[in-house]
């Protein structure tokens, strides 16, 4: 992307002086420049909180503050006047000497309303060309072309006329993907694109414009990028040899007008990287150290050969939704992801690769405790079309809980056979809409343990090694038996608050406890031999109290626990 620092600018002249510092780049002498600036009703729109033609009038006036004052400038505007007016153009300032503050004064009284006739404000430009001597040309515009124009045409024919010119764009928090039009006014320009998100870049990208060579100082890369004798749509970045800030960028898409991709450079050496787009795998080619000299051309052709690979998931001779992830072979780097969903629209997932060597993992995304299946070491040839199948078998398992024979609420947990990691798991509730509770898994032996959500204290059984297949529906149930006391503290023959505590007869941990808030307290019991403590709270001499009790399947029992003072 270019003009991308991650680092704040204060003033675009920073980046200037920076720039005219190295080797190999243009000198600090006076240029003629041809500011074309968005003034349409979208440039009301914000980045980063701030208005976007509040951002554009602080670093064309750092710009233009810091230009040299033998320079030559012209301004031009569009949309700043009348709404829904493709003809709403101006030229607040023809090509001539600069008068800073009459150029600051007139960007700064802008009120953005109109359209994006881009095509005619290029034109209008042109038309001031004639005075000056190979001008450079910013164009700077926060949209696409809304005049049915063509601005890649107009800049093409005008250079096949032989205007000399160096049109530059900067795209201004454009949130369109595809710029083609605005990419290829600048190569046919000369010129960059620059992809600006936010103040920082929009500063750096106008100083990097102004410091551009033109196709007589400084050399020319043409970079085209194919993919199986097709031109190929990619990301191209360029940096100084060793360094990370991006000196120009530039995408190819895939026709003629972008691809080759054209960079006029200050002689020096360079990294280049060039991504490839629609495609996956091995997808980035590298290039360091590429020398450019004055006045000469270089020409790179990069092949991203590719093949195609699809995997189909098969659940119970049906299409069956699952994740299908591809990673390099090797060093297991993730390379792309799919999901397969049940319709033939996404099953088989399909992957354009580069040629290589891939492996591929197929997790079922609707069968719990299914076990990710991988495929190792598929060769995938430029121009080769690879095909792939897996294949699940599930079945369902269903889950019945009662309590003294009627519906219960309860956890419901699907283990592997002899596993400790549960696979699925669900809530019967104590309906029956939901009870008995479904699974549908993958066929194999599992393991079900079942925790009552109603009965305090209950055990949990685990039923194990019940065989799913897909001939069957595999069933268990379960019938928790239990009984219910309804405890109360008394102290003096009234209720009281207490807390309580109730373990089995025979040992182990508290089974229940709680409070009572001098009110009876409910609770659902397996059938067993208890015992009950009680403290009061808050009452004079700490009394307490115990009893014991037997519990049976069924019963209602009351438990009226008198409490004494401790002595």
């Amino acid at each position: 992307m270019a003009g991308r620092t991650g680092r704040l600018i204060p003033s675009a002249i920073f980046w200037l002086i920076c720039l005219l510092m190295q080797p190999g780049l243009v000198s600090a002498e006076a240029k003629s420049l041809v500011l074309i600036l968005d003034a349409s009703g979208s440039m009301w729109g914000q980045v980063e909180g701030r208005n976007k033609i509040v951002i554009a009038r602080a670093a064309l006036d750092d710009l233009i503050r810091d230009l040299p004052d033998a320079s030559q400038t012209a301004l031009i505007t569009y949309g700043h006047r009348r709404k829904g007016d493709c003809k709403d153009i101006e030229t607040l300032a023809p090509l001539g000497p600069i008068d800073k503050s009459r150029l600051m004064e007139m960007i700064g009284s802008l009120n953005p309303i109109g359209m994006t006739p881009l095509t005619d404000a290029v034109k209008a430009a042109l038309s001031l060309v004639h005075s000056g001597e190979n001008p450079t040309i910013i164009l700077i515009s926060d949209g696409l072309e809304t005049c049915g124009g063509d601005p890649c045409k107009v800049v093409s024919e005008a250079k096949e006329s032989g205007i000399n010119f160096l049109l530059h764009v900067v795209g201004f928090g454009i949130e369109e993907e595809n710029v083609v039009q605005l990419e290829c006014a600048a190569q046919a320009g000369g010129g960059l694109y620059f992809d600006v998100k936010n103040a920082a870049d929009l500063s750096v990208a106008l100083a990097q414009a102004v410091a551009q060579p033109t196709a007589k100082t400084g050399g020319r890369l043409s970079i085209k990028t194919v993919a199986n004798d097709q031109l190929s749509d990619t990301a191209i970045t360029i940096t100084r040899r060793g360094e990370t800030a991006t000196l120009a960028a530039g995408r190819t898409y895939t026709g003629p007008e972008t691809n080759p991709r054209l960079f006029t450079l200050p002689a020096g050496e360079y990294d280049v990287t060039i991504r490839g787009l629609r495609f996956t795998g091995d997808a980035e080619r590298r290039f360091e150290g590429v020398e450019i000299f004055a006045g000469e051309s270089l020409e790179r052709v990069v092949e991203f050969n590719t093949g195609k690979l699809s995997v189909k998931v098969v659940v119970n001779d049906k299409l069956g939704d699952a994740a299908v992830r591809v990673t390099r072979s090797g060093d297991g780097s993730a390379v792309a992801e799919r999901r397969t969903y049940t319709s033939s629209q996404h099953n088989p997932a399909l992957f354009e690769l580069t040629a290589g060597t891939y492996d591929v993992s197929v997790k079922p995304l609707k069968s719990k405790g299914s076990v990710e299946k991988r495929l190792a070491k598929i060769e995938i040839g430029a121009g080769e079309a690879v095909e792939r199948e897996v294949s699940y078998g599930t079945g369902k398992l269903s889950v019945k809980v009662t309590r003294n024979g009627e519906l219960s609420d309860a956890r419901v947990l699907v283990y592997q056979a002899g596993s400790d990691k549960p696979v699925a798991q669900g809530r019967t509730y104590a309906n029956a809409k939901n009870n008995p509770k479904q699974f549908m898994l993958e066929l194999g032996s599992y393991d079900v343990v079942v925790d009552s959500l109603e009965i305090n204290g209950a055990p949990q059984p685990r039923f194990e090694n019940i065989e799913l297949d897909a001939r069957s529906e595999a069933t268990q149930a379960h019938n928790f038996e239990s009984g219910s006391l309804e405890l109360a503290a008394l102290f003096d023959g009234l209720p009281v608050d207490a807390i309580f505590s109730v373990a089995a007869v025979d040992g182990g941990a508290p089974v229940a406890s709680g409070r009572s808030y001098a009110r009876s307290k409910a609770l659902i019991l397996a059938p067993g031999r208890y015992r009950v403590s009680v403290k009061g709270v808050k009452l004079k001499g700490d009394p307490k109290g115990e009893a014991e009790f037997t519990l049976e399947t069924g019963q209602a029992l009351q438990q009226r626990i008198e409490l004494k003072a401790v002595e």
